[in-house]
């Protein structure tokens, strides 16, 4: 894969690489299929509560995922009760309540107090949060038929100050866009496992991709081309396989495909090409 830079930035696959990637998009359309994944449906309302909480998701992940998706589902409870917009207005100094909820083991974090932190932050942005009304404000102004997403996403960076993975995957699961990919480290690494990145190592390729917005929606753009050539899953009004299904897909197979991988798949494919 090369990235040209000029006034434009755009990624170009060998004519190998792009083999690699339409067989990783089988593998993704057969296994979404097998177990019934699908991104979250296209919503046109989306309730603040859960707009909050999926937020404070973005936040407790940096770093990493498993310490979330590990935590019992009692303490998840817990976490959300605690952390609910009303009751996070209503706290006299809610950084200390924030840092010592998250520093309480099983940890939701690898970083409590930088989760705090960031978490209130938002919690004192205008363009996120209307403290007098207690309301997220965040999508305010947006109009899905007339912006782009990646106009939309662009919007919900400046806003948020997320950079475009967060935004990405917050998009997906509160059904802003199915046009749109998250390059979190499970996808990233499964590209590359799967020679569709073959001169990259994946946390290289992570840190360029995650840290520029011109690269990464080149990268998107290369990915989405692939999988036009794929059926619409039907789970959007895409007309083909749609990037939120292909993300949801790797981020929930990804041992199952790095199995696959190892054992040769990828070089057997071609040897039969």
């Amino acid at each position: 894969m090369k990235i040209i830079k000029g006034m434009k930035i755009i990624v170009v696959l060998t004519e190998e690489e792009q083999k690699r990637l339409e067989n990783l998009a089988e593998q993704a359309r057969n296994l979404g299929r097998q177990k019934g994944i699908f991104p979250e449906p296209l919503s046109y309302q989306v309730d603040d509560e859960k707009i909050w909480q999926e937020l404070i998701v973005r936040i407790l992940v940096r770093g990493g995922a498993q310490p979330l998706e590990r935590l019992p589902s009692d303490r998840k409870r817990e976490l959300q009760e605690q952390t609910r917009l009303s009751k996070l207005l209503g706290e006299p100094d809610p950084y200390s309540f924030l840092k010592n909820l998250l520093a309480v083991s099983p940890r939701p974090t690898r970083f409590p107090k930088k989760a705090a932190k960031a978490i209130v932050e938002l919690l004192n942005n205008d363009k996120v949060v209307n403290r007098n009304e207690c309301r997220i404000v965040l999508l305010d102004g947006i109009d899905k038929q007339r912006q782009s997403p990646q106009e939309i996403r662009r919007l919900l960076m400046q806003r948020t100050g997320f950079g475009p993975k967060s935004v990405s995957d917050l998009m997906i699961v509160l059904g802003i866009s199915h046009d749109v990919i998250a390059f979190d480290t499970r996808i990233v690494n499964t590209l590359v496992k799967w020679g569709v990145f073959s001169d990259w190592e994946g946390d290289r390729l992570k840190n360029i991709v995650q840290k520029c917005e011109l690269i990464y929606t080149a990268l998107e753009a290369e990915i989405r081309k692939v999988l036009a050539e794929f059926p619409s899953m039907n789970c959007c009004d895409i007309k083909h396989m749609c990037l939120a299904f292909f993300d949801r897909v790797i981020f929930r197979c990804y041992k199952e495909l790095e199995r696959m991988a190892n054992l040769g798949l990828v070089r057997q494919t071609q040897v039969g090409e």
